[in-house]
């Protein structure tokens, strides 16, 4: 019997060697091009992975500022958390701390257009009022209270029906007013409208200069003036039966006579003198303002 050593480079050199070698270096290529696109797929959905994670700690950080933001809102709505407030405010009216959260709260309060009972802002503001004597600080909390009342006075009219341009039968009677500045190229910046149509002349409006005073009143029932943002001076005005809107309501103590007249939307700049203490204490009742320095 013939013998003799293996040689594994003689039995690749046979046809059947060839092709089993030749089938195993297929395997293998295969396997490895497999296992490459098996790489690409696992580095693919890592990706995806990760884009996820991000997606979902964005997610969350909208959720916490959301859950901030409507902390926040019921905070304001909390008549009691805006009634302690402000009566910090005005307990220590000293302490700047007190009154800068009280107006915070307040600007924060008309620009979210958010609204709390109005009993909060009178009773609060009496306290104010009644500190204000000794701090200029308390002083600029009313006027901010004072802004926020007129916010609240929005719901006043809203029975009142659309405003309409001035009946050709209240011709006669000559309006005015008293702009905080002179007008601009003689063209006054306010907007004079009506709603309620004609009433008799004895309980009609009236909007004229207590210096310069109309013979009767006006046949209207009501004025509406619209600032536009502009300054409205009360000094020596006699106001009946009208809707002061969207003006800078200034008040330097001089005569003046209010009857029915409703500030909305407004905001409002009086020196700390005591007819406007007075007027502010009337500014801030629910009821429309009626409020009298001039002389009878």
């Amino acid at each position: 019997m013939a013998t003799g050593k293996f040689s594994i480079g003689k039995w690749f050199k046979t046809d059947l060697g060839s092709k089993i070698a030749s089938g195993l270096l297929l395997l293998v290529l295969g396997f490895l091009w497999n296992l490459n696109g098996d790489v690409r797929e696992l580095k693919g959905t890592l990706h995806g992975f990760a884009t996820q994670i991000d997606a979902v700690s964005s997610d969350v950080k909208g959720l916490k500022t959301d859950v901030s933001s409507l902390r926040s809102q019921v905070d304001f709505l909390n008549g009691e958390f805006v009634a302690q407030r402000l009566a910090a405010a005005a307990q220590d009216p000293q302490n700047p701390r007190s009154t800068r959260d009280a107006k915070n709260i307040l600007a924060g309060l008309r620009e979210k257009r958010v609204k709390v009972d109005p009993s909060i802002i009178e009773g609060a503001g009496s306290k104010l009022i009644a500190s204000s004597a000794r701090s200029d600080d308390a002083w600029e909390v009313v006027g901010k209270l004072l802004d926020y009342r007129s916010f609240l006075a929005e719901e006043d009219i809203l029975g009142m029906g659309e405003p309409t341009p001035l009946p050709k039968e209240a011709a006669n009677y000559k309006w005015s007013i008293n702009p905080a500045t002179p007008p601009v190229n003689g063209r006054l910046e306010f907007v004079i409208s009506q709603v309620g149509g004609l009433v008799p002349v004895e309980q009609s409006a009236r909007l004229e200069a207590l210096s310069s005073p109309n013979q009767t009143g006006s046949g209207i029932r009501t004025f509406v003036v619209d600032g536009q943002g502009h300054g409205l001076m009360l000094d020596d005005m006699r106001m009946e039966h009208v809707v002061v809107r969207n003006a800078i309501v200034v008040y330097n103590g001089g005569p003046v006579r209010l009857l029915d007249v409703r500030f909305v939307d407004c905001e409002f700049r009086m020196r700390r003198i005591t007819r406007a203490v007075e007027l502010a204490q009337t500014l801030l009742r629910p009821a429309p303002a009626t409020f009298s320095s001039a002389e009878t």
